[in-house]
This record gives structure tokens, sequence and C-alpha cells, in this order.
């Protein structure tokens, strides 16, 4: 089943909201029922058995017992299972390997353009006065985990940028590389741009969950919507906000 595509996003919050909420399901980790998590304390009392007659009562309401605690057991037994065989299934729903292109049926979607037309360096650029490191923990990244990021100034000058919202999240296609994420209003917009200056050992870092609701609401004030859902395939984070360089990217394979 394909995963749905349309929703808009504001917040950051949006992003947290679990949708598995029912299954006790928070920031992407499933909680046992507390009927499975009970502290071991109390110690459970060691009785001393005497061999002679049991009383009837005594045997009813032991029988009564183990009804009740096999019934219980086996509602948490079913009540897990549930949860895990739903998790299971949610994963990346996208196209696979390289796309012809990134389709999205929806048509009030228009697609984040790259506001920039020069090559983008791998993980270094230079500017006339410093140079610029970007860094990433991984270069394959499953979906739903978190890809983050450090841009540095390593240079021993302060440097001009447009802010840390400057960034595409692009994946490879036949038809070249197309950021995954566009405006819901059938309008194109803009992402934003604050000049900022970054000082020598000054840094940008990102940890973006990659998953189309967390990508969606990772820019604040912009309704973006990320279609076709997320697919297995290369990727690349590319930031393009220093004034006066090439844009510097880093590829990361998204495996479902």
């Amino acid at each position: 089943m394909r995963r749905p595509t349309g929703k808009r996003f504001r917040t950051q919050a949006a992003a947290n909201t679990a949708p598995n909420a029912g299954c006790g399901e928070r920031d992407g980790r499933i909680d046992v029922p507390s009927a499975l998590e009970r502290d071991p304390w109390p110690p459970t009392r060691v009785v001393e058995t005497v061999a002679g007659r049991t009383d009837p009562m005594t045997r009813s309401r032991r029988a009564l017992l183990a009804r009740v605690g096999g019934a219980i057991a086996a509602v948490g037994t079913t009540t897990v299972t549930g949860c895990l065989d739903f998790a299971a299934g949610d994963g990346a729903q996208g196209p696979d390997g390289t796309p012809a292109t990134l389709a999205c049926p929806d048509e009030g979607f228009v697609r984040l353009d790259a506001p920039f037309d020069e090559p983008v360096e791998t993980r270094t650029v230079d500017t006339d006065d410093t140079r610029f490191e970007l860094s990433t923990e991984a270069t394959s990244e499953t979906y739903g985990s978190t890809l983050r990021l450090v841009l540095r100034n390593s240079g021993e000058e302060t440097a001009r940028t447009e802010g840390e919202y400057a960034y595409s999240i692009q994946r490879r296609t036949d038809e070249g590389w197309l950021d995954v994420r566009g405006a819901t209003g059938g309008a194109p917009v803009a992402l934003p741009r604050e000049e900022r200056s970054l000082d020598p050992n000054g840094t940008y870092s990102w940890s973006l969950r990659l998953n189309e609701e967390s990508l969606a609401s990772a820019v604040p004030d912009r309704e973006l919507d990320v279609c076709p859902p997320l697919g297995p395939g290369t990727h690349r984070f590319v930031y393009w906000g220093i004034v006066d360089a090439s844009p510097v990217g880093v590829e990361f394979e998204l495996v479902g």
C-alpha cells in the first residue's frame, strides 16, 4: 500500500505526532503494554505447601484466578502482535532505484526548484577567503532514520551565508537531480533566506528524519509536502547558501 500524499505540514511539531499512537508508538519506538513491563518488586512469596485436604472454596478461587490470568495474558499478547505487524510494513513506499522522474498525482503540487546552476562540490568548497566542509555520519540510511549533517567554516575568515534553510534534498532520476519536496498550494514557494555570518569554526547542523512528514515540516512557515513518497535510491543533501561560492553537497543511499 502506498503512503498518502498531499498532506500539509507547517511546524516541526507536526512531524513529531506519532501516526500509531493507538499502538503506543513514541518517536519511532513501540512501547510494550505495561502488563509485560511489570517491575519484579515485590518478589514472589515462597509458600510452603502442606499435604492434606484442600477446601472446595479454595479450589474454586484458585481456578477463577487462573482463568482470569490466562485471559489477561492473551489480550496483552494480541495487542503487542498487532502493533508489531503494523510497524513492520511501514517503510519506504516510493519508486525504487533511479526513476525516470518524480511524478506526483496531486495537481496542486509544485516541486521546489534548485536555486543554483553551477556544479555541486562534494563535501568541501572554497570561497575567496575561506573554506567550508560538509560532513555526515553515514552514506547509507534506512527509511525513518535520522540523517545528521554538519557544515563548518574550516578556514580563517568569516563568510556570509543565507541561513540554515538554504538547502535542497534531492533524488537522482533519469531527468537529473530533483528535490523531493514541493509546495502544496498550486504555486511555487521560495525557501526562507536570512543573511548570516559564519565565523571560523562556526557551524550549521541538521538532524533530518528520513520520512515524508519530517522532511516536509523541517522548514518553518512553509506548506510543503514530499511527493511521490520516498523510495530506495540515491539522494543528496545540497547546501547552496554560501555567498559567492558554489553549492556543496553529499550523497547518501536511502534503503527501505
